[in-house]
């Protein structure tokens, strides 16, 4: 085996690699793209639950009732527990 063939197996093998390394980049892209899209959709969600429980303990509060379970807490029951 000469030079030359060496040199071009050489360039085959790092071509080959090249290759693979830009699918995996793809791969990660598009994978860091969609934990992006979850993470939105999660805070989304978070969002709205804290909004349901705030709503939640409003009204409880305007009908005067004096447990609010929503935040594990006692609200105006002679002190907290």
């Amino acid at each position: 085996m000469d030079q030359d063939e060496i040199n071009a197996l050489l360039a085959e093998a790092l071509d080959r690699a090249e290759q693979r390394l830009n699918e995996q980049a793809e791969i990660i892209a598009l994978l860091v793209d969609r934990i992006e899209a979850m993470t939105f959709q999660v805070n989304g969600a978070l969002a709205e639950a804290q909004n349901a429980r705030q709503h939640y303990a409003s009204a409880r509060s305007k009908l005067g009732l004096s447990v609010d379970l929503s935040g594990g807490s006692m609200i105006g029951h002679g002190g907290a527990q």
